[in-house]
């Protein structure tokens, strides 16, 4: 009996402790979402600045004008869905440590 009493106690021991190491990771995945979510509306910034240069590039290349322009809109598109789900990421991984932080977990 008294080993199960042990274990039972050291396993709520590891329960606690890993509620604040998981707080302490969660802060660090909510850092990274926001680090993440500033480098890819960078890329965008940067797609969209070079829109005029690539298309050029794409057609001194060989592309035809109107191929050469849908793919660099095509390449801004996805990079724009790359950022709203970065957004997404980084609302959830903050919803999460909220709601870690609150108990609640």
């Amino acid at each position: 009996m008294r080993t199960f009493i042990l274990t039972i106690c050291l396993f709520l021991a590891a329960c606690q402790q890993e509620t604040v190491v998981s707080v302490t990771e969660q802060t660090q995945r909510v850092e990274r979402a926001r680090k993440n979510l500033q480098v890819e509306r960078t890329r965008l910034t940067e797609l969209q600045d070079s829109l005029a240069v690539r298309i050029a590039e794409n057609i001194d290349l060989g592309m035809s004008p109107d191929a050469a322009e849908s793919t660099e809109r095509a390449r801004i598109q996805i990079q724009k869905t790359v950022v709203d789900a970065s957004q997404s990421n980084l609302t959830h991984q903050e919803e999460l440590l909220a709601l870690m932080k609150s108990g609640g977990r």
